[in-house]
């Protein structure tokens, strides 16, 4: 079974900290402690673009993970060992698509992103940023909905995760997830 057990803070972007979880440490690791919360207006973009990259991974890795459950793709001797696991339904801690630390690092480019642009600024009296933050709405709710479609009952988190102290809590915690339902009861 997949496994969540650990966080990370790492960059998403280079402008912004990201919490992860792994699935192969019992124990908290900060890899950079260098998280950049005060966005201008050109810092936003380079965000989004953080996100938008970091949401093609996950993309790919969900589209493969849908067909090999659904038995849409044939495996013989030539498939990779980390395929067959997603085909058997036994996947490890060291399989690479077994990474719900890629979820969180964009959860978190999100939750950084909503939390520090300028949601009042307004040019030709319409919000500047208004489309950029219903997207980073939108792909924090997707990513969630995968998460949870993939590892079940998960942490739930809408506030950016920027020390160690506060993943810590976040990995301790048994109180703050949520499930599919949960998730979607929420973001509808």
């Amino acid at each position: 079974t997949l496994k969540v057990a650990a966080l990370a803070l790492l960059p998403l972007g280079g402008v912004a900290g990201s919490f992860l979880f792994t699935s192969c440490e019992d124990r908290f690791t900060t890899e950079n402690k260098h998280v950049t919360t005060d966005l201008t207006p050109q810092d936003t973009v380079y965000q989004m673009l953080g996100i938008v990259n970091a949401m093609q991974k996950i993309v790919d890795q969900t589209i493969l993970m849908g067909e090999i459950r659904a038995d849409l793709v044939d495996i013989n001797e030539h498939t990779p060992m980390y395929i067959k696991e997603l085909s058997d339904n036994n996947v490890g801690v060291d399989n690479i698509y077994n990474n719900p630390s890629d979820y969180y690092g964009i959860i978190n480019s999100c939750n950084i992103y909503l939390a520090h642009v300028d949601t009042a600024l307004k040019t030709h009296g319409n919000y500047y940023y208004e489309k950029e933050i219903v997207a980073s709405k939108c792909f924090r709710a997707w990513t969630y909905l995968e998460l949870a479609k993939q590892y079940g009952s998960v942490p739930f988190i809408l506030d950016p995760v920027l020390t160690a102290n506060a993943a810590e809590e976040i990995v301790t915690s048994t109180t703050n997830r949520k499930d599919l339902i949960g998730i979607c009861d929420y973001f509808i």
